[in-house]
């Protein structure tokens, strides 16, 4: 790995140490408590950005853990490459973290990366695009049933409405950029457009903390 992409990886761990500090004192220390028992739990969810398995790859959640003293907070890493914020939610991950979270805990989300293609058909896991309710009922030619799908934002409200009715803290994450170069190759295309500006429209409405990764 080289030196320009540890200094990357670096930067984007600060960012995120320093919001879910900064949410810690705003939640009155709650993460601090002191039974082993009652320890606060920081679940990140998200992409393969955030998780990945693979040989020789990393995302930024899996080595965040050793960011953080572990003996006053968990770090629980349920992120999945592949999904996007509407797959995470209809294939029941999201629910088999909710599960899990309690009062004092903190949930970090990051999504956008697999947001995008056709809304069936596929992959089968677009959402639409931008930070409205709308949905759409559609037919899906794998199983030939009916689907309804929502807005990237419709999701990303519904994981911060469902954490804080926990009286967990959520955190937005913007995706970090793709490996897209301008044509020239001397600036990295960024997504402030789109997923990486519709993730900040979010927090600020829902006032949730915000990390730009972007």
């Amino acid at each position: 790995m080289n030196n320009d992409v540890m200094t990357i990886k670096t930067g984007i761990l600060r960012r995120i140490i320093t919001a879910v500090l900064m949410a810690m004192i705003l939640t009155s220390g709650l993460a601090f408590r002191a039974a082993a028992d009652a320890l606060p739990t920081l679940y990140i969810i998200g992409d393969s950005t955030v998780h990945n398995p693979l040989k020789g790859l990393m995302g930024w959640g899996d080595a965040i853990s050793s960011q953080f003293d572990l003996s006053k907070i968990h770090v629980e890493n349920d992120a999945l490459g592949g999904r996007s914020s509407r797959t995470f939610y209809t294939e029941g991950h999201w629910a088999a973290v909710l599960a899990k979270v309690k009062s004092g805990d903190f949930v970090l989300m990051q999504f956008g990366h697999n947001d995008g293609g056709p809304l069936v058909g596929g992959t089968n896991r677009a959402s639409i695009k931008g930070v409205g309710d709308e949905s759409q009922v559609l037919l899906d030619p794998k199983t030939n049933q009916n689907v309804t799908v929502h807005s990237y934002g419709w999701y990303l409200r519904t994981y911060i409405e469902d954490t804080k009715a926990k009286g967990a803290t959520p955190i937005i994450l913007s995706p970090i950029p793709r490996d897209i170069w301008s044509a020239d190759g001397k600036t990295v295309n960024r997504n402030s457009n789109d997923y990486g500006g519709w993730s900040k429209d979010v927090a600020a409405t829902e006032t949730v903390p915000f990390v730009d990764l972007n």
